[in-house]
């Protein structure tokens, strides 16, 4: 049988969907974060931790950044080759990371 989403899911639907326009974000609770933070660019993440003053976020965003920053080693080292991509097995054009 079909359940409805809860309040609180419909509450983090909506602001994925308008993640953009998160700024400080010190009032939400960190388990709500944890679900809404990872949908953020790397510009959009910034954002957020330079304007949340009253609560630290890098339990929660360390593991973020370091996603971003793997992601791009990744394509910097995609970009070098010319044949084989040696991530993801494929041509380097078709690469999932350059593409990302």
């Amino acid at each position: 049988m079909w359940k409805p989403p809860s309040l609180i899911d419909i509450y983090v639907r909506s602001v994925i969907d308008n993640v953009r326009y998160l700024g400080d974000v010190g009032e939400i609770d960190t388990h709500l974060l944890e679900r809404i933070l990872p949908h953020c660019t790397m510009e959009q993440l910034m954002h957020v931790e330079m304007s949340t003053k009253e609560k630290g976020l890098s339990p929660i965003t360390d593991k973020l950044w370091k996603k971003f920053y793997e992601l791009l080693y990744l394509f910097l080292d995609c970009r070098k080759s010319t044949t084989i991509c040696p991530h993801f097995r494929t041509s380097a054009s078709a690469c999932k990371a350059i593409k990302r």
